[in-house]
């Protein structure tokens, strides 16, 4: 175990992929030695220096049409060279277990085909870690664990055959408890599988997006098929690219389930802290490390427990996560009752140790709405130091608590009073001990804008003529929070705080009521040079003209935050008319053409200016409105070996100056401008000669006409947006264009004429327009002429055994027809999921008359009568059909046009026992009586999701009496109380009963009673 534990607390971030992630590479003809080692330089001039496993390092450079080699070498004995499994490449070998850091120069060697060289030395060093048992190149029939470290609970975890809420794999402290895995070799990779019995079950990872956008991330097994994975020494890490995104498997926090997550996520700080990818190990040596009880105190009195809490290092949690229980009195309400998300922040006392306050951190249970300073309360949860703070861990429970008497908190009765008392708070200080209060005041200020999203507004108010204590409401909600503008008058009731040095009523402060105004004075200014004056004569938390949204155009100085594809946007700084002494940083900027932006892009942006940290920037929440990308020649760097490299910052006004490597040899200059190619076939030769992640001619966008081939994803209705594939006019290649948009984005078929402009790039090995790409012009195709009978046809799918036939003659995750709409009449066989009220609709399968072989699921269907229907009815469904990995389905948003009630014979069980044993007899995929209701009741065993206070649902596992030994999991459980169900509850469950991937199991739309 320990030896486990120093692997991953020593583990650090090493190099990346190298020679096909730079857009830094001269692309003409005729490069010089200098050029490739300036090349060369520009991809390892910002690798890590540390290097605790094995990396690749290139072994060949191409510039343009001309190829150098790269040979290295190390100074150091322990550090050896050796040629790569990956073509075109060396690895570096450092040694797997250190016990004290190794320091060594690695040096490259560029040699062009006349044989002259170049050297470029870097300075690195192996850490002391223990990286022997980490296994990169997995081979056939050899048994192996996958296993994960988390530091800070001092836990290793290892994947398990079972599912937790068919999303995530289950983990296992025991070794010896958890299966063993074999590699596969796959192109790119290998495909993992465990086996049962004498099937293979494949870890295969998964995305789902919603109608809201939302994606979903699973890590679950197939039997059919498996997901690549490929090893990456930079994460330590094995990943796998999911609908063109990079996933890395491991799991994050204080969760103990094997998932998935963006690659992107992890880096030095986070790696081994709050990201724990997930790796593998011999077998044998896996249940070598198997855990000791020894290895984890648990702590039994009171007194034992906080003082040992109060002993742990920042981010650590007590115990490894053992629950402890803890009874005190409430000494402050640190954030108010949340009714959105049913939970409250409270700092107790335990006993007479004042000196050592826990806080509870949202904590939930009966009662957590009433609770207030002085009443005593039993708490469950997880205990851990959280940056200095010593805490109930997020999703703690509120046992039980009793009323306080004589509890000494002084309440203030007048405004002047309250704002007195909570200018003399201390910073992080809670007025009355989290007492709410109720103020009356104009708004001054408008903070942040109005989010749409969450549904609040911060502004900032005077009371009365108390012009010298203004006080922010955080995050305000409430009827009219997306109205009310600088000027209005507003009453707020919610818990005042002192904030890093800011009064303010905390986040979940209401607003009570609001009266328009129109005299208050705001000034506005016209002129760029006004706006940026002004914004720079703000002081610290200031915000320019009481929140007036302004716009400017500015060319981009620097791109301070790369674009987050998961929240769409990207932090630049611009400089406005030349004004470089006033640059404007753009936080959060969000919009079209967000991705695609960089360094002497010009760009117009609207949003609220402030003063932020005595930073001048658009606040979160500001827009792209246009942008304008602008052709940006490369660097080139000095090559001069016996200096260390220097990195100088961009200065835009001046070229870049090219300085001869060495006197010999006169100055090379650099092409000014990419290169643009003009022909179709030009243009295509080029994209499909790009490396992964590099752009055609630096983001020129450039305009290509062809016809559609293949629909990728259906048009979106939220982001206008769909996914075709052409081949291009005049060439035999094709080029995916992602995300498009522009008039008839919405109609384009297979088939149609199409012109389009954008970015191309290589993305993961495919050339394709980027995202924002846009329609020019768009010519639907037409039907044969009818003087040309040898054409052949599209059959026509004008009855119901077409449709259904063809429909199952689609590969996966492929629409019919190209999304075209198809009506279908069928009799119900199963109900998959019940109807949702919050959502409005009901997944069935149905039967079309004579094919009942093939039956079509009709998902989240929607309409009148679809909360009534029922097994044995016969409906009528509109909608969009496609192959949903291996399901074939009216796709979320079909429509009920009619139905028609049925009468159908379906076996209904009776006792608990009847009911268990039937649904444990149940095959695969399969629904008790065809989605019968049905209801048990049982004791909870297990949690297996803890409340999720957005979806309000929790996932648990029951037991019925005399069927011990066939449990029952709830899934996405529902109803009054779900957020304080505790191990050992009684509870009677309502909801259909499936066999999912050999889980028996309330499927999801379930409801509970006490």
């Amino acid at each position: 175990m320990k030896k486990i534990l120093a692997l991953l607390l020593g583990l650090i971030l090493c190099m990346g992929c190298f020679a096909a992630c730079s857009d830094d590479a001269p692309a003409e003809e005729g490069a010089t030695l200098a050029q490739a080692v300036t090349y060369l330089h520009n991809l390892y001039k910002d690798a890590a220096n540390s290097t605790p496993t094995d990396y690749d390092v290139v072994g060949k450079l191409l510039i343009g049409t001309t190829e150098f080699t790269v040979t290295w070498e190390t100074d150091n004995e322990l550090i050896t060279i050796k040629e790569s499994a990956k073509a075109g490449f060396w690895t570096v070998d450092v040694p797997s277990k250190t016990e004290e850091e190794i320091p060594y120069k690695l040096t490259a060697t560029v040699k062009n085909a006349a044989g002259e060289t170049q050297t470029k030395t870097y300075e690195r060093i192996v850490p002391i870690v223990d990286n022997s048992n980490i296994v990169a190149q997995p081979e056939e029939g050899v048994a192996y664990k996958f296993y994960l470290v988390q530091a800070n609970l001092a836990q290793t975890l290892y994947a398990t055959h079972e599912l937790q809420d068919n999303k995530f794999i289950k983990s296992t402290n025991d070794p010896a408890e958890a299966p063993d895995f074999f590699a596969e070799k796959a192109e790119d990779g290998y495909k993992f599988y465990t086996m049962v019995g004498d099937i293979k079950n494949y870890v295969t990872a998964s995305t789902v997006t919603s109608d809201d956008g939302k994606v979903s991330k699973y890590l679950n097994y197939s039997a059919d098929a498996g997901s690549v994975w490929y090893y990456k020494t930079a994460e330590n890490a094995w990943c796998t690219v999911v609908e063109g995104g990079e996933y890395v498997v491991g799991t994050y926090s204080s969760y103990n389930t094997f998932c998935i997550s963006e690659s992107s996520y992890i880096n030095a700080e986070n790696s081994g802290v709050s990201q724990f990818p997930a790796g593998l190990i011999l077998k044998e040596t896996a249940e070598t490390n198997k855990p000791s009880v020894d290895d984890v105190v648990i702590y039994e009195t009171p007194e034992e427990i906080v003082n040992a809490v109060y002993e742990l290092e920042s981010g650590m949690v007590l115990s490894a996560a053992h629950v402890y229980t803890l009874t005190g009195q409430i000494i402050s309400i640190d954030s108010a009752y949340s009714e959105q998300y049913g939970n409250v922040t409270v700092t107790i006392v335990v006993g007479d140790m004042t000196d050592k306050p826990i806080q509870c951190y949202r904590l939930k249970g009966d009662g957590a709405d009433a609770i207030k300073a002085g009443d005593t309360i039993t708490v469950s949860g997880i205990l851990k130091n959280y940056n200095g703070t010593v805490e109930f861990d997020a999703g703690c429970t509120l046992d039980s608590y009793e009323a306080g008497e004589g509890f000494d908190v002084e309440i203030y009765d007048t405004p002047e009073a309250i704002l007195n008392a909570a200018y003399a708070l201390e910073s992080g200080a809670t007025l009355s001990a989290g007492n709410p209060y109720t103020l009356t005041g104009l708004i001054t200020v408008v903070d942040t804008a109005y989010s749409e999203q969450y549904g609040n507004v911060t502004v900032t108010i005077v009371v009365g003529d108390m012009t010298d204590k203004p006080i922010q409401c955080f995050r305000l909600k409430g009827e009219g929070a997306d109205a009310i503008k600088a000027g209005d008058t507003i009453t707020v009731t919610g818990v005042i705080k002192n904030y890093n040095g800011k009064i303010e009523f905390d986040a979940g402060c209401t607003l009570d009521s609001y009266t328009p105004g129109d005299d208050f004075e705001v000034v506005i200014y016209e002129t760029p040079a006004e706006i940026l004056k002004a914004a720079y004569e703000l002081a610290s938390g200031e915000t320019l003209s009481a929140g007036h949204r302004y716009t400017l155009t500015g060319v981009i100085s620097s791109v301070d935050s790369a674009f987050s594809s998961d929240y769409g946007n990207v932090t630049v700084t611009i400089v406005v008319d030349g004004m470089t002494d006033k640059p404007i940083q753009c936080f959060r900027l969000k919009g079209d053409g967000a991705d695609l932006i960089g360094v002497g892009d010009t760009v117009t942006v609207t949003g609220v200016i402030k003063n932020y940290n005595e930073k001048v920037e658009f606040d979160s929440g500001c827009t792209l409105d246009s942008y304008t990308l602008t052709e940006k020649p490369p660097v080139e760097e000095p090559d001069d070996p016996s200096e260390p490299p220097v990195d100088e910052p961009d200065e835009p006004s001046e070229p870049p100056v090219d300085e001869p490597d060495e006197p010999s040899e006169p100055p090379v200059e650099e092409p000014d401008e990419p290169v643009i190619y003009e022909t179709a076939q030009e243009i295509m030769d080029a994209a499909y000669a790009l490396k992964s992640s590099e752009k055609l001619s630096d983001g020129h966008k450039y305009t290509l006409s062809g016809v559609v081939v293949s629909v990728d994803t259906a048009y979106s209705e939220q982001y206008k947006n769909v996914t075709v594939t052409i081949t291009v006019d005049g060439t035999d290649k094709t080029i995916q264009l992602f995300r498009l948009k522009g008039e008839g984005a919405d109609l384009i078929k297979a088939g149609d004429a199409v012109t389009v402009e954008g970015v191309i790039l290589n993305y993961d090995g495919k050339v394709q327009m980027n995202a924002g790409c846009e329609i020019k012009a768009l010519v639907p195709t037409t039907p044969d002429e009818p003087d040309e009978p040898d054409t052949p046809e599209e059959p026509v799918l004008d009855t119901p055994e077409k449709i259904v036939n063809a429909a199952y003659a689609l590969e996966k995750d492929t629409f019919l027809a190209d999304g075209a709409e198809f009506t279908l009449t069928g009799v119900i066989s199963s109900v998959q999921t019940p109807y949702d009220s919050n959502f409005k609709n009901v997944s069935v399968f149905i039967i079309i008359e004579g094919l009942e072989d093939k039956p079509i699921l009709c998902y989240r269907l929607k309409g009148d009568g679809a909360d009534t229907i029922k097994i044995g009815d016969t409906i009528t469904v509109t909608g969009k059909i496609k192959n949903y990995n291996g399901t074939v389905e009216f796709d979320a948003g079909c429509s009920l046009d009619s139905f028609e009630v049925g009468d159908v014979e379906v076996e209904i069980y009776e006792s608990p026992e009847a009911i268990v044993n039937a649904a444990y007899a149940l095959g695969n995929q399969e629904t008790l009586s065809a989605g019968h209701t049905y209801t048990l009741t049982g004791k909870i065993t297990e949690i297996g999701t803890p409340y999720s206070e957005q979806y309000k649902n929790i996932t648990v596992t029951i037991t019925i009496e005399g069927c011990e030994d066939k449990p029952i999991v709830c899934y996405r459980l529902k109803g009054n109380g779900a957020d304080a169900l505790q191990v050992g509850d009684t509870i009677t469950v309502s909801g259909i009963l499936t066999n999912y991937n050999g889980t028996i199991e309330f499927t999801s739309g379930c409801t509970f009673t006490k």
